[in-house]
């Protein structure tokens, strides 16, 4: 990117589709195909990212996948370059927080549980 450019990082369909038949339709049918494409790049590992939303289901998955360190809240984001300021609740670091937990729990009570091995 220092040189100006952008790149673009995409999934292949079938690596979409591999992440998608790995969970529960209870799951899946609220991820919207932008956020499945992404959640699949970002589990890659590869490029130490982490995903920003203001999606619930976003942060089940990463909670109910034990991945909460691959998730930042907009409010997290913006306070750590100084341009903090009070948001509405689906941006803040409390909402992230909450929808972990509830997709943690999820994977101990066999919700939205995976179909095959994520490792």
């Amino acid at each position: 990117m220092e040189s100006g450019r952008i790149t673009i990082i995409d999934a292949p369909v079938s690596e979409v589709k591999a992440f998608h038949d790995r969970f529960g339709p209870d799951y899946f049918a609220r991820i919207h195909p932008g956020e499945a494409e992404s959640l699949t790049i970002l589990l890659r590992g590869k490029e130490g990212y982490r995903i920003c939303s203001s999606d619930a289901i976003v942060f089940k998955v990463l909670g109910n996948l034990g991945k909460p360190e691959l998730s930042i809240s907009l409010e997290k984001a913006l306070s750590e370059v100084g341009l903090g300021r009070p948001l509405d609740w689906q941006y803040t670091e409390e909402f992230r927080r909450k929808f972990l937990k509830e997709g943690s729990i999820d994977r101990i009570q066999g919700r939205g549980h995976m179909r095959k091995s994520l490792d």
